[in-house]
């Protein structure tokens, strides 16, 4: 009888349950996964117009491990320098058009396009291809012809900070370099991009770098396509730990560059491998001081060049 009455009870047990499930207030391991909040910029339709202060306003209200989306099918009017205050972990999907204007006074004045400076977490990506970083650099390309003394900013310049993930989607037309990083930033991915710099007149897309990698450790590019004027990926000093798995150097690009190195005694590049590269050239510059000239830890294996590494 005592084993009938347990067995009774269990099961009278389980029936209140089903009737009286308890509610979310009462269950103390259940975790409400909060949404992460997202922000679409809105755009004034003119290109006379700036349409920066609305990208900067939305990134201050959902950059803290929110999203800020482009739409796609999108030109947004990019007048003044775009930086990316208040994003922590935060994901900016490029799918329509951010466009430079090409006021050469003003980006005289500018590190970049897009400026990152000490971000610590952000991905600039595009989820569909259709993502489009247009430097709008003709301009540029006709008054460096005329005048090469002016600055001009890098589409995107990182200074500082860690864990930045850039993929996906086409750069055209800077009117500098591309991609600019130093400041000790960390844990830097570049990957899928298609870069592109092409002048309309006979003045060339003059200093394009694709990639100048300064003082930084852990950068990786993969899977990317450089058609530009200047080097395809520039190895400066300071640089440590940079893997290039996948890249194809067209144009009249300068190909793989290390340097230029010895300026002063401090000056190094260590631990770079290539693998996967297309290129017609690859240049190492040396500036030596005295005899002392060093390129520590410095290896390449090339495949699409009879792979081979250059060593101390």
């Amino acid at each position: 009888m005592l084993f009938i009455s347990l067995h009774l009870a269990f099961v009278s047990i389980l029936l209140v349950g089903a009737i009286a499930a308890p509610t979310d207030e009462l269950t103390p391991d259940r975790v409400v996964v909060a949404k992460r909040a997202t922000c679409t910029p809105a755009t004034m339709g003119d290109d006379q117009l700036d349409d920066t202060p609305a990208i900067i306003a939305a990134i201050a209200s959902c950059g803290s491990g929110g999203t800020i989306v482009i739409p796609t099918g999108t030109t947004y009017s990019h007048r003044t320098m775009l930086t990316f205050s208040g994003c922590v972990n935060c994901d900016f999907q490029l799918e329509g058009t951010l466009k430079a204007s090409d006021d050469t006074t003003y980006w005289a004045t500018a590190s970049g396009i897009i400026y990152l400076n000490a971000i610590k977490g952000v991905r600039i990506r595009s989820l569909t291809g259709a993502g489009i970083l247009d430097g709008n650099g003709q301009t540029s390309y006709d008054q460096w012809a005329a005048s090469p003394t002016f600055a001009r900013p890098t589409a995107i310049y990182i200074n500082g900070g860690s864990d930045i993930t850039i993929t996906g989607f086409k750069v055209k037309n800077v009117p500098n370099a591309f991609f600019g990083q130093k400041g000790g930033v960390t844990n830097v991915n570049y990957a899928s991009l298609t870069m592109i710099a092409a002048s309309k007149s006979t003045n060339l897309p003059k200093n394009t770098d694709g990639f100048d990698i300064g003082e930084s450790t852990y950068t990786t590019i993969k899977s990317v396509y450089v058609s530009n004027q200047d080097d395809c990926v520039a190895f400066k000093s300071g640089c440590n730990y940079v893997t290039v798995d996948g890249i194809t150097c067209a144009g009249t690009n300068h190909g793989l560059s290390v340097g230029s190195l010895g300026k002063t005694n401090a000056d190094w590049v260590k631990n770079v491998y290539v693998t996967g590269a297309t290129s017609m050239y690859i240049h190492i510059f040396l500036c030596c001081i005295g005899i002392s000239c060093r390129l520590p830890d410095l290896r390449f294996c090339i495949r699409a060049m009879n792979a081979f590494e250059f060593l101390e």
